[in-house]
């Protein structure tokens, strides 16, 4: 996507109010990708997220036994929040990741999983509390609920 595309998307956005109905006037592509470099293709749009400490852009390492793919894509749009990065990829601007955000709206049929023979790269998690402290009942719950949902929402595989 080069700056002239970013920046009608934009205008679209703003225009309608809406990222559904902007993703409405922009005829996203429906080509199914087949393989995750497809992704780097300029026919492929995704929506991409960046970390606010960085400023920079998530890239995705993904596995198929011994093969890996780093997958930056050509985001349409560039968000720093989950909520915002699912809700456009639920209305067409692109391609999202990972599964575990967007379980609820593949089960609804919003969203269509891809390369379901491909895995994402586990991502650590850290929870950071003063080491001379105590680790409260509050904190032991908090981080055993953590583990739970983790576990239940974003298992390790492939480790």
């Amino acid at each position: 996507m080069d700056r002239f595309d970013a920046m009608q998307t934009f205008v679209r956005v703003v225009e309608t109010g809406s990222f559904s109905k902007a993703a409405g006037t922009l005829h996203m592509s429906d080509c199914v990708p087949a393989h995750p470099r497809d992704l780097e293709d300029s026919q492929h749009r995704t929506v991409g997220y960046f970390w606010v400490r960085t400023g920079k852009p998530l890239s995705h390492v993904m596995k198929k036994g011994e093969e890996t793919q780093q997958v930056r894509g050509r985001p349409v749009l560039t968000v720093d929040d989950g909520n915002a990065y699912l809700a456009a990829g639920i209305t067409g601007m692109g391609t999202v990741a990972p599964r575990y955000m967007a379980e609820d709206a593949v089960t609804r049929r919003e969203l269509v999983e891809l390369f379901t023979d491909w895995a994402l790269e586990s991502m650590p998690i850290y929870l950071a509390f003063p080491p001379n402290r105590h680790v409260s009942a509050k904190l032991r719950v908090f981080i055993d609920c953590m583990v739970e949902l983790m576990a239940r929402h974003a298992p390790v595989t492939g480790h």
